[in-house]
């Protein structure tokens, strides 16, 4: 003799055990990261308060309160504006920040405005750096030491 049973809604949901590595805690509003997927094409202005990672492609602006991440495959045609700019991928448009990183791999045409630079071995770069402080750091007097051991003010 069969025994049936009544299915609710939640039997109809396909449990899978996470992936190797799957994080499985709730990210916090300041942990929340938007991915631009391998197959996604953006045309136009992406405006961000959170992490932003490109795999696809991107073409107009981007102004991101937070970190900009183009990963390898990524391509991004546009200008960034953003708090840490990581070029893994490709980007072609100038770029805004106060710390750029361009890895191995990664490539940059366009110029840069950032205190902060690091260019790694194998990365391509063709533009301009201009490395003056943001936010009132011009105003601050210098205290670094000169090579004599003296401090300038």
């Amino acid at each position: 003799m069969a025994v049936f049973k009544r299915k609710s809604a939640k039997d109809n949901i396909e449990t899978r055990s996470p992936e190797p590595g799957f994080r499985s805690t709730r990210l916090q509003p300041s942990e929340q990261v938007t991915i631009i997927g391998p197959k996604l094409t953006v045309n136009g202005r992406i405006r961000a308060k959170e992490e932003v990672r490109v795999l696809g492609k991107v073409t107009g602006n981007m102004n991101v309160r937070g970190t900009v991440v183009v990963e390898p495959g990524g391509i991004v045609t546009a200008n960034i504006k953003a708090d840490v700019i990581v070029i893994r991928g490709k980007v072609q448009g100038d770029i805004d920040c106060h710390r750029a990183n361009i890895e191995a791999g990664g490539e940059l045409l366009g110029d840069v405005a950032s205190p902060r630079m690091m260019l790694a071995d194998g990365a391509v770069f063709k533009g301009q750096i201009d490395m003056a402080p943001k936010d009132g750091a011009a105003d601050k007097p210098d205290t670094t030491t000169s090579a004599s051991g003296s401090k300038s003010s």
